[in-house]
């Protein structure tokens, strides 16, 4: 048996430290991470025209999950009852 070194891969993720003061495995420069961020700021700050529709959509997913759970107990009391 030959064992291969292992080897640091160019692509591996790096350990960034994150404006909330904490470590955050991102990879550095990404555009995602960036518009992540930007987002982020914008909600914080509340002073965008787009606070109000990242505000929504955070509460439809909310409202989404809750109706799911809602459905799911549901159907588990009715099951239940049979």
């Amino acid at each position: 048996m030959n064992p291969q070194r292992i080897r640091r891969s160019t692509d591996a993720l790096t350990a960034v430290p994150h404006h909330g003061g904490g470590m955050n495995l991102s990879i550095e420069n990404s555009p995602v991470a960036e518009k992540v961020d930007e987002l982020e700021r914008t909600a914080d700050a509340g002073v965008s025209g787009r606070t109000p529709l990242i505000v929504l959509g955070e509460v439809w997913v909310a409202c989404a999950v809750l109706s799911l759970a809602v459905l799911a107990l549901t159907l588990l009391a009715i099951r239940i009852v049979d």
